[in-house]
């Protein structure tokens, strides 16, 4: 059956359909799932390879949780054991015996968007607030519409389709959260989505190790422009260091859509922000004063890039204010805990200028000689992780000049012994402690943190700082009052 319509699906990525069967009325898929265990009826089941299990060792699994469709590897097709069952599978499902998986995947996932969705598609990158910027412009949309986000971490090469198939044919809007990390990935990314809107929130110095630097950074984030056509428009942060940079796909002689600054340096409506330290702060936007309850020195910035998306899709002040002061931190991602201890957790990623806005706004949350706790795990996947390690340390050092009361230190990861060594180097007189991992330093942070304290808990996802939590007193979402 290879001039089935799946042939064509699959070419956009340049996957190749070697082998088709099952039932012939199978001819869509309304829904995927990498998980054999989260299969529900009708999906199509995406047998990856994982870091740890390989999912062609559970298509029976999936195919008994209700699966309609399989896309399995034509390599692990040719074994005997997994040929044979999906044999059997093809009585009850459409079988895809693809060459690539990952980019049969994708290829999928981009058609059913053009297929089943009529929905605005928006698309958001960018080194630090894209999920800020998501979830502000998602609040904002959602009061007038029915409006898809994409959630939790699915912002990658996997995450992205698995995203694509959870939007809904009702959703007016759609938006996507885009990341990347290596050459090439933003393009194929922003390939799938196709977004009529695309936005940059900045440039910062993360994932630098595969792109050449913060200049190889914006070169790539640029890359969600790729798909834009003369009906599209480029949202473009008018204060980055790299503005140019970002909009020379987008602008004379090679214009094609629409271009908007935002920014504090854009002109239009913005007039102030004040910040309540680890409480969010206060927009004064078209003489409206908007309480946002996002921390963080990005905020502004990213309700700014929301708030140009939303006007420029026509979406009146009222919403807009509405949908910013109903927004609230996610789990990891700058939230306030109020008990015996006060915890600032931001422990979903960490690149130096995250690092440096959420000790900002730690120290801005002060109370009265309250002792501040930093706990911070190493900043991953940087070019120069030595030479931004060891700054970091000089930070810490000028904190404890900076404050009456000495802060206190734990460092996790193998990065952070540079940090540790400036700390110390250059005069950090509080308690400072380094650590490998996060088990090692559980111990230290039972006998370090004291009731009072305003805790910090800041690092790269890998370490898995969360995890720490629970010794802070901090236990799942609800068991803390959340600013």
């Amino acid at each position: 059956m290879t001039d089935s319509r799946f042939t064509q699906a699959l070419s956009r990525f340049g996957a190749t359909l070697v082998d088709e069967l099952g039932p012939a009325d199978v001819t869509a898929f309304t829904s995927a799932s990498i998980d054999s265990r989260a299969v529900t009826a009708g999906d199509l089941f995406v047998a990856l390879p994982g870091r740890k299990v390989d999912g062609h060792d559970y298509l029976s699994a999936a195919v008994e949780n209700g699966a309609r469709g399989l896309l399995i590897s034509s390599a692990r097709y040719g074994e005997p054991e997994i040929g044979s069952v999906a044999t059997r599978a093809a009585e009850v499902a459409r079988v895809l015996v693809v060459d690539d998986v990952l980019s049969a995947f994708q290829s999928l996932a981009a058609d059913y968007l053009d297929r089943r969705t009529s929905a605005v598609r928006i698309g958001i990158t960018g080194s630090n607030g894209k999920t800020s910027t998501k979830e502000m412009l998602a609040s904002i949309l959602e009061r007038s519409a029915a409006t898809f986000r994409s959630h939790g971490n699915l912002n990658s090469e996997i995450g992205v389709p698995l995203s694509a198939f959870a939007v809904s044919p009702d959703d007016r809007y759609a938006v996507f959260e885009l990341a990347m990390d290596h050459p090439g990935e933003m393009e194929r990314l922003a390939a799938i989505v196709r977004p009529t809107h695309a936005v940059i929130t900045n440039i910062a110095d993360a994932h630098t190790e595969f792109v050449g630097g913060r200049e190889g950074v914006a070169r790539e984030k640029r890359e969600i422009f790729s798909q834009l056509d003369s009906t599209g428009h480029a949202h473009i942060p008018a204060d980055d260091e790299f503005r140019d940079l970002l909009a020379e796909p987008v602008l004379p002689p090679g214009a094609r859509c629409t271009v908007h600054y935002f920014g504090a340096s854009a002109g239009g409506h913005f007039e102030a922000y004040t910040p309540r330290g680890a409480e969010g702060g206060t927009l004064r936007y078209r003489g409206r004063e908007i309480r946002i309850g996002l921390p963080g020195a990005f905020v502004a910035q990213n309700a700014l890039a929301a708030i140009s998306v939303a006007e420029a899709l026509g979406v009146d002040l009222d919403d807009i204010v509405a949908g910013l002061e109903a927004v609230r931190p996610l789990f990891g991602r700058g939230r306030l805990y109020r008990g015996r201890i006060t915890v600032f957790s931001d422990c979903y990623n960490a690149n130096p200028q995250s690092m440096n806005a959420a000790i900002e706004t730690a120290l801005a949350s002060l109370a009265g000689d309250q002792r501040l706790v930093l706990i911070l795990g190493s900043m991953k996947e940087l070019a120069r992780a030595d030479e931004e390690h060891y700054a970091l340390g000089v930070r810490l050092a000028e904190l404890a000049e900076q404050l009456s009361r000495q802060p206190a230190a734990i460092l996790v990861g193998p990065e952070m012994r540079s940090a540790i060594a400036a700390a110390r180097g250059e005069g950090f007189r509080g308690e400072v402690s380094w650590y490998p991992d996060v088990q090692s330093a559980a111990a230290a942070v039972s006998a370090l943190v004291r009731s009072g304290d305003f805790v910090l808990v800041k690092g790269s996802r890998s370490l898995e700082l969360e995890r720490l939590l629970p010794l802070l007193d901090v236990h799942g979402e609800g068991d803390a009052h959340v600013s």
